[in-house]
């Protein structure tokens, strides 16, 4: 082989080298731009009423790396930002419209910056049950080990800091300005308790047994409801006398969920048979109407007037999921597919515009 065919055999392999790297470093920057931040177009012709707020989602997998973050303010464009993380189950958001990534067994969870394309970590001794910041308290359930979680509170309203050791598992929270009111199953005999707490003195003034887990912690005029699967326990905020009120379903076909008032009214999401019911509790404690819908029933949560649910899809399917709204004032459903991604979602929360 001469000296030029041999010039001529380098070239060629520069050229195809070069042309190689090229394609590489193309497809790196688009691997960057489809999963480190991208936009995403959906649900055309579907106006989604969200009063100037803003739907966040997180799909993430229990052991494999990499979770994306989706926004969207009007459920037609969505703006999607991947993390290096995994098992992010939970979203939570504050007072402050701050957007948290929770997991239920990892020792930090994760603040989204205002602009939504990175996260700050908050390293904790042990995993979270639940997060709570208000603007005057925080609140930390931490799952310290299997028999014991500890309530971690921080209120700036009375100037207390303190932490109470209690039987595993602390669920959730709600607060007035003399109480706060905990969820906390007692798993070990198997049974389930609202603990009520002064946050004057940070000690416990009663402890009140429910029938079952309680799902929802809401107040409703004088009351504070715990919400279980077959019943409602109004709680008296002064007396703390109870008071139960079964669902006028038969416990057979369903359970509730979720609750909110609204209008001096109390309104109950129900899993009927997998599908969505709405009941709604009159002043006088009856039951006044029920309202089911075709919706398959997810993770449901009532959002001031509305009541959405997210359904989850398998990753065989052509959506990522689907997100349901019910707005109660309108008795109007709006339903909303969701950009398909490698893992399934996981969660959804609403901001408002302060």
């Amino acid at each position: 082989m001469s000296q030029k065919e041999k010039r001529t055999i380098k070239i060629l392999l520069i050229i195809v080298a070069s042309a190689a790297f090229i394609w590489f470093l193309g497809n790196l920057l688009l691997d960057f731009l489809s999963y480190k931040k991208s936009n995403i177009v959906m649900n055309e012709n579907i106006e989604l009423k969200l009063n100037d707020g803003e739907l966040h989602f997180i799909y993430s997998h229990p052991f494999d790396d990499g979770s994306y973050y989706l926004k969207t303010k009007d459920g037609l464009n969505f703006e999607k930002v991947k993390f290096d993380l995994n098992d992010i189950s939970y979203l939570y958001n504050d007072f402050d419209n701050n957007v948290y990534l929770l997991s239920q067994h990892a020792f930090s969870y994760y603040k989204i910056t205002k602009k939504g394309d990175d996260i700050v970590e908050n390293k904790i001794p042990f995993p979270l049950t639940f997060m709570f910041k208000d603007q005057n308290l925080e609140v930390f359930g931490i799952n310290k080990d299997i028999q014991s979680n500890t309530l971690d509170v921080r209120d700036l309203k009375y100037h207390k800091k303190y932490q109470i050791e209690y039987p595993t598992y602390l669920s959730l929270m709600n607060y007035d300005d003399k109480y706060i009111y905990l969820s906390n199953d007692v798993i070990d005999q198997e049974k389930s308790v609202i603990r009520i707490i002064s946050r004057e003195n940070g000690e416990e003034v009663k402890t009140i047994e429910i029938s079952s887990t309680a799902t929802d912690l809401v107040f409703y005029k004088d009351k504070v409801v715990a919400v279980t699967d077959h019943f409602l326990h109004f709680i008296d905020k002064n007396t703390f006398d109870v008071m139960d009120v079964s669902y006028p379903l038969s416990s057979a076909v369903g359970e509730g969920d979720k609750a909110i008032s609204i209008n001096n009214k109390l309104y109950v999401s129900y899993n009927n048979k997998g599908k969505v019911s709405i009941l709604t509790l009159d002043e006088k404690y009856k039951w006044e109407n029920t309202i089911n819908l075709d919706i398959n029933y997810g993770s449901g949560k009532f959002i001031d007037h509305q009541f959405f649910v997210l359904e989850q899809y398998e990753l065989s399917e052509d959506a990522g999921g689907k997100l349901s709204v019910y707005d109660i004032t309108e008795d109007k459903v709006t339903s909303i597919f969701l950009p398909k991604q490698d893992r399934k979602v996981q969660d959804f929360v609403l901001t408002k515009n302060n």
